[in-house]
Parts: structure tokens; C-alpha cells; sequence
């Protein structure tokens, strides 16, 4: 097959591929926002950190429990995320177990290159495993979110790690394709041809100007609550009129306007998920321009609730852990002041009372 690039594809990793890939102008749409999203990646980094040693070192994910991540250590292993990396550790033990080949081949964090079709394309696969005797990969990446079910049809990730794992493996013919989402009990496998996935490639579009808002695309997207195509996008689905002044109805006019098809109601519905989070970046921004000492007509700050807080984590965790056992954590965190008081008699609460003080109020928007 000829070699092929994309036009933005030095701005292409593994990670963001989805929406590099099918909205490919969001690399400039992009490129001055902050990440506001690095805590929840600190969590994936920490999940992929302990799945990691123990596939390289053969030990059960509770080995770990109470170690701190090297990567990130104001982070401790806790029962939660053992559990969870445990069910992957499974998941790909068995994968591995059922291969045809008494050889087969297990590659941990194995580094692939795909730059024969994509500029500078390089990237790393969770767990890559080889049985030769059917002349087959198995390509597994975990996801540790909880936001929604990944699939590993057509993933553009899994997709881009399969094109780099054909330079290291002659004679490939299948391909099959898993992911891992432990926390939300979600495993998906795809198996495809490599003649599939050299036609997945071609069908890659070249028009880096171009943005092309979707759920899975603009999902972490940081320019979506500005996005001129995403209110596009959003206007279609809706039919509302972000740009008009829109006036109260009176009677007459409710009893004179048609009611929304059920096909409406349907695709209104379909996109909800794109919607709301629409909502919440638009919400996101503007708070933060308020923060920062910005501002914006009709709008302003105001205190939200304090909640109490640890403070320090890992002394509650210790005590916590001494009362409640496994129920000290919930998903993954340590559960708050509150939860702990839920399981405590009332004439318990002392137990805990030194451990907590009230936290930051967060700022909310308001309308003035």
C-alpha cells in the first residue's frame, strides 16, 4: 500500500486521535485554551502506572494497596483502584491464555510507529499480544474514565496502534481490537483484516481546516464552548435560535405553534449527552472568565456551599480505614467528612471530629 499523511498529523497522538481525525481543524481551535481537565487525567496516568507493574512484575493489583505512584505521589493506592485494575489485569491474563500459540508473545507499554502514514505518528499500547500460529494481534488499551462506554469498533487509537504494530510483526492477518473499562464493567473487542484497516486509513479525510462537531469528538474538546460549529451543530438539533430574543409565549400563541414531531423529540434526545456537556464548557468558561476577573453582562459569582474536608488525607485514611474497612473508599476517593458521619453512630462522631475542617466554598454563577 502506498504510504499516506495527514496534513495536521503532527498534531496526532494516540490519545486524541477521535478528534483529531474526525474534526481535524480542532488542533487550531485548540491551541490557546488551558487544560482544564488534568485531574482527571492524573487518575488514568496513576491507573495505567499500576496496571503497568503489575503485568511487568506478575503481582496482584493488591500488592500495591497503600503504596504511593511514582508518577504522581501525592496519590496512594487504594482499594478502588486495585479492584478495578485487577478486573484488567484479568481481562487481558485471560486474552492472553486463550491465544492458539504456546509462544505467544505479551508486550507491556510496547512503543509503536506509524510515521510510514502519519507524520512524526508515534504513541505506546497499553498491552500488545502476539499469536503467530493464527497470525494474529491482540491490541488491549484500558480506559479508566467513567463518562461513558468506549467502543473498540472503528476506535482511532486502537486503530493507529494496529498500523505501528505491523512494522514488528510479519505475516499479520487479523487484528482484534479490545478495551477495558473496568470501572464501568465495560469490555468491548472488535476484530477486523488488515485490508480493513489499511481502508479505515484511506477513508481518513484531509482537510485540516475542517471541524466537524460530534459526541465523541468534541467530548474533550477545549474549544466547544466556543465553537461556532458546535452551536451550529446544537442550533440543528434543537431548532433554537441562539441569536434571537426570544419573548415569552402568550396563550395564543402556544395554542397556534406545532408540537415537536416524535422524530424531533428523538433526535433532541439522541444528543442530549452532546447538549448538556455543550452546557456545562459554556457554564465552565464564562465562571472562569469571572474568576479571573473577567466579566460578562447579566452575570455574576456567588459563594456555593463549603463542604468539609480532610485535612490531611492520609492521616484520615488511616483512621478511616481502621473503622470502616473497604468501605473507607468510594470510587475511587476516600469517602467525605459526611459519608463518614453516615456510617458512625451520632454519639461516634468524635472519632472523626479532628480530622475534618471546612473547605473553600466554590464559586457558582449566578444571574444579577
Amino acid at each position: 500500500m502506498e504510504a499516506k499523511t495527514l496534513k495536521i498529523s503532527e498534531n496526532i497522538i494516540p490519545s486524541n486521535a477521535d478528534r483529531r481525525l474526525n474534526c481535524q481543524g480542532s488542533y487550531e481551535a485548540e491551541k490557546h485554551y488551558p487544560n482544564t481537565k488534568e485531574a482527571y487525567a492524573q487518575v488514568g496516568t496513576v491507573a495505567h502506572e499500576l496496571a503497568e507493574k503489575c503485568l511487568m512484575s506478575g503481582k496482584k493489583a493488591i500488592t500495591y494497596l497503600g503504596k504511593t505512584s511514582s508518577k504522581h505521589p501525592n496519590f496512594t493506592y487504594n482499594q478502588e483502584i486495585c479492584r478495578n485494575i485487577q478486573k484488567y489485569l484479568d481481562y487481558v491474563n485471560n486474552i492472553y491464555l486463550n491465544c492458539e500459540s504456546e509462544d505467544s508473545d505479551i508486550f507491556v507499554e510496547k512503543a509503536v510507529d506509524y510515521s510510514e502514514y502519519i507524520v512524526n505518528g508515534r504513541g505506546k499500547s497499553d498491552v500488545i499480544i502476539h499469536d503467530p500460529e493464527v497470525n494474529t494481534l491482540h491490541i488491549i488499551d484500558l480506559k479508566y474514565g467513567m463518562g461513558r462506554a468506549v467502543l473498540a469498533k472503528d476506535n482511532s487509537e486502537l486503530m493507529l496502534y494496529a498500523l505501528g504494530s505491523l512494522k514488528e510483526f510479519s505475516g499479520i492477518e487479523t487484528i482484534i481490537l479490545y478495551i477495558a473499562q473496568p470501572r464501568l464493567n465495560s469490555f468491548s473487542q472488535h476484530e477486523l483484516t488488515v485490508e480493513d484497516l489499511y481502508t479505515w486509513l484511506e477513508n481518513q479525510k484531509l482537510n485540516c481546516s475542517t471541524r466537524s462537531p460530534s459526541e465523541s469528538s468534541c467530548e474533550f474538546c477545549l474549544a466547544k464552548p466556543t465553537c461556532p460549529e458546535h452551536l451550529a451543530k446544537i442550533t440543528q438539533i434543537t431548532q433554537i435560535d441562539f441569536n434571537e430574543e426570544i419573548s415569552e409565549p402568550d396563550d395564543t400563541f402556544l395554542n397556534t405553534i406545532p408540537a415537536i414531531s416524535d422524530k424531533e423529540l428523538i433526535n433532541i434526545l439522541k444528543h442530549k449527552t452532546m447538549i448538556l456537556k455543550w452546557l456545562e464548557s459554556v457554564e465552565e468558561l464564562v465562571t472562569n472568565r469571572l474568576i479571573d476577573g473577567g466579566t460578562l453582562e447579566g452575570y455574576c459569582l456567588t459563594d456555593g456551599r463549603a463542604n468539609r474536608v480532610w485535612k490531611d488525607e492520609k492521616s484520615a485514611a488511616i483512621k478511616l480505614t481502621g473503622l470502616f474497612g473497604d468501605k473507607a473508599y468510594s470510587k475511587p476517593k476516600l469517602i467525605s467528612p459526611h459519608q463518614a458521619e453516615t456510617l458512625l453512630d451520632e454519639n461516634d462522631y468524635y472519632k472523626i471530629k479532628d480530622l475534618w475542617e471546612k473547605g473553600v466554598s466554590k464559586k457558582k454563577l449566578d444571574k444579577i
